[in-house]
């Protein structure tokens, strides 16, 4: 959905499927951390600038809370 810039629709999934990974990894994980950073792409896409921000902010937040700062 992203490829094809179906913004709208990619942030539906996207936000069902950070719901799921958050039950399923329920502390900080690389993968809701990469989930919440494709939303805030979606949100972006779609000129929701505000949105997209705190999306990303919270992916690199997690991210960075889980893996070390050397890590590609």
């Amino acid at each position: 959905l992203l490829a094809n810039r179906q913004w709208a629709e990619a942030e539906k999934a996207l936000t069902e499927a950070l719901t799921i990974a958050r039950q399923r990894y329920p502390g900080p994980n690389w993968r809701t951390a990469e989930v919440a950073s494709l939303t805030g792409l979606a949100f972006a896409g779609q000129g929701r600038a505000a949105e997209a921000a705190q999306w990303l902010r919270k992916g690199y937040d997690e991210v960075a809370a889980v893996l070390p700062a050397q890590h590609p």
